[in-house]
This record gives structure tokens, sequence and C-alpha cells, in this order.
């Protein structure tokens, strides 16, 4: 069989080609867990008929490619660039497919009173956060997972990251945003017995999605200025 692209930096732009819009569930994990036995590792997970998995490793300056199709490593002077293009892709699809997916099932009916309720305790939890993320020091780290993906009539946004657990699901049959708060405190797990907030929302669902959105754009900031 002839070698394809032997230039790692050739197989990254093929790589790059056949995987556009390929997948159904996008998945970013960055110190949660560990992978390749080592911290900071960005992790990305691209999930549809096949699996496709890129590691991003800083202290080497290695990006690990993993797929049915294709496995190579790219070392590159310019990892810092590449990281941000990868992260970028992984989710600029998804996320406009989770807009796309909300413009499509337009709420027709809400209930303000509520919802201004609701957004309100979210803003609160939000500005915390964002806080938090503000303040963090070279010696902190931020440990968080971000999945994007359909499933079944929802399409879904989830963020857990420090004490929090957030869910943004859009659900088509509904015609509404659905959005599930945890807060861990101090404790060591999650306890998902009991949402802390759980609210839906028609009129305001797209200033909602906005600030879903937002957050993630954040993090993938703060995860980069960190390695």
């Amino acid at each position: 069989m002839l070698n394809w692209f032997k230039d790692p930096s050739q197989k990254l732009l093929k790589w790059k080609q056949d995987h556009k819009n390929t997948c159904e569930l996008h998945l970013l994990d960055f110190n949660r867990h560990q992978f390749r036995k080592s911290s900071n590792v960005i992790h990305l997970e691209r999930k549809g008929p096949k699996l496709q998995v890129i590691d991003l490793l800083p202290h080497s300056k290695e990006i690990i490619f993993e797929g049915d199709e294709a496995n190579f490593i790219l070392k590159t002077d310019e990892w810092k660039n590449e990281a941000k293009h990868l992260i970028e892709e992984h989710f600029k699809n998804k996320i406009n497919e989770f807009t796309s997916f909300a413009k499509e099932h337009i709420p027709d009916q809400g209930d303000p009173a509520n919802e201004f309720k609701a957004q309100e305790w979210l803003k609160t939890s939000l500005i915390v956060l964002n806080n938090a993320l503000d303040a963090k020091t070279n010696e902190q780290t931020i440990q968080t997972t971000i999945f994007i993906g359909q499933k079944e009539n929802r399409f879904e946004i989830r963020v857990i990251i420090y004490n929090l657990d957030l869910a943004f699901n859009y659900d088509a049959k509904m015609k509404a945003l659905v959005v599930t708060c945890f807060n861990k405190k101090d404790a060591a797990e999650f306890n998902y017995s009991k949402p802390d907030l759980e609210a839906v929302f028609q009129v305001n669902a797209f200033s909602v999605i906005d600030s879903a959105i937002e957050l993630v754009r954040k993090i993938s900031i703060k995860i980069l200025e960190e390695v």
C-alpha cells in the first residue's frame, strides 16, 4: 500500500480535510482526567461513526492524532497556535449546529417571570465563575470537561468546571432550552439527586444560549493561557 504523506504536517492537512463535519459528539477534557500519564494534556474527542482522538501535550510540543484512518504525531514549534486552531475547529461547527438546531425549533410560548428569576440565578453563578477564572494565578490550574453534541431530540452543551456542572439542553419537542446546574460546593463529588437549578427557557432561550457559548469560549482561552 502506498504510504501517503510521510511528512506529519501534510498528514495534519489531510486529517483536517477528512474530519470537518463527520462527528456527532465533541468532548474536551483538561486536567479532570489523566491522559498520556501526564498533566496539562488537552484531550479532544470526536465521536461519530468512528472515534477520533487528539491529545495536545504542551511540555513536549507534540500533538498525537489517533483514529481508524490515521495515527501520527506532529511535533511543532507552533504548538500553541496549532492548539488554538484545533480547539476552535473542534467546537465551532458543533456550536453552529447547536444554534441552527434551536432556530429550527423556535419557542412559541414561555413564562417570562419564572424565566427572569432563573436567568438571574444563572447570571450570578456565571459571574462568580468568571471572576474565579479571571483571578486564576499561574500556580493554579483549571479542571474542566466540555461536551457538545446531539442526543435524540436534544442538543446539549455541558460544562463541568470547578464546583459546577452546567447542562444546556435544547429540546426540539418542547421548543425550549432546559438548563440544569449542580453545585457541589465544598463536597468531594457532585450529588446528582437534586439540581441546584432546573429551569426551562423559551422567551429568553437564545440569550442563555449566548451565555453558554461565551462560557465555552472563555474556558478555551484560559486553557491556552495555562499551557
